[in-house]
């Protein structure tokens, strides 16, 4: 079994909700034993060079599978 990093990325001015945050939860929950590590959001952010547009990161989850499909 393989361990995944996802990366979240929001556009400038993003405001997550409560229906946001209530379909993550339930994604979490549909991951079962492959969630590793739902993560954290990223709260301070320190640019340390440049490629192009800036989408910061905002955040990661570790979960594990047998492949990205």
């Amino acid at each position: 079994m393989n361990t995944y990093l996802l990366v979240y990325r929001h556009p400038e001015n993003y405001t997550g909700t409560a229906d946001t945050a209530a379909a993550r939860k339930a994604w979490f929950k549909q991951l079962g034993s492959q969630l590793v590590d739902p993560g954290n959001p990223v709260f301070e952010r320190t640019p340390v060079g440049t490629c192009g547009t800036p989408l910061p990161l905002d955040g990661y989850t570790l979960v594990t599978a047998s492949d990205l499909a």
